[in-house]
């Protein structure tokens, strides 16, 4: 079974989509397209005759407009019979993390696990695998507005496509740039658009904060 995934980033300029297909553990670009934004009527998801298949579900990003980062913690004891760290047990912890951080008015948008701990094993990146009885986490929960999400899902849906997971440009800017070079800096990613900059601060390539500035492309001479 092909594993075949869309994003849709709905700009001021433009409204883009990319299609790629997981394949032994790497995206292969299939498709890719542009056309400039002129009100939701003109969204233009794909050609879908240059893929071949319809698109049914997509992932989006939404605007970061009052995005908040809030760091978080968590902890939960390993009850499995051999008392190895799995999947299901790092789902567990963020959960747990999460619990109670989040108001009535935002929606979370993603987890950013910074480490894990498993007993006095500190600095961990994955800990699946390794043994013990308490897994810690450390993480930056992402919300934003309620209304972010509601008004870009709201017009996908309407079009008859699922919307399957969200995100933000920044997530996106972020996992496109970084290296090994930015694992030990705190530094800014500036991403110039149409009508608004995006500036994306992050410490050791984990995004912490993200400033939004009324001026971009159509201001530069």
């Amino acid at each position: 079974m092909k594993h075949i995934y869309t994003s849709v980033d709905i700009g001021s300029d433009s409204i883009k989509v990319v299609t790629s297909e997981l394949f032994k553990g790497k995206l292969n670009l299939l498709a890719a397209s542009s056309v400039k934004s002129k009100g939701i009527k003109k969204v233009l998801i794909t050609d879908e005759n240059m893929l071949g298949i319809k698109i049914k579900k997509v992932i989006t990003t939404i605007p970061s407009y009052f995005a908040e980062f809030t760091k978080i913690d968590g902890e939960i004891k390993i009850n499995n019979e051999n008392k190895i760290v799995t999947g299901d047990d790092v789902v567990k912890v963020l959960g747990q993390a999460v619990k109670g951080k989040i108001s009535s008015t935002k929606e979370m948008v993603t987890i950013v696990p910074i480490d894990f701990s498993v007993d006095s094993k500190t600095g961990i990146k994955d800990p699946k695998g390794l043994t013990g009885n308490t897994l810690r986490t450390r993480a930056i929960l992402i919300t934003t507005p309620k209304k972010n999400i509601y008004s870009v899902v709201g017009l996908i849906e309407a079009i008859g496509i699922e919307v399957v997971d969200i995100s933000l440009n920044s997530i996106g800017d972020i996992n496109a740039l970084k290296n090994k070079g930015m694992e030990e800096k705190i530094g800014a990613i500036i991403n110039i658009g149409a009508e608004t900059t995006t500036v994306s601060v992050y410490n050791k390539n984990i995004l912490i904060k993200t400033s939004i500035i009324g001026m971009a492309g159509r201001d530069i001479d």
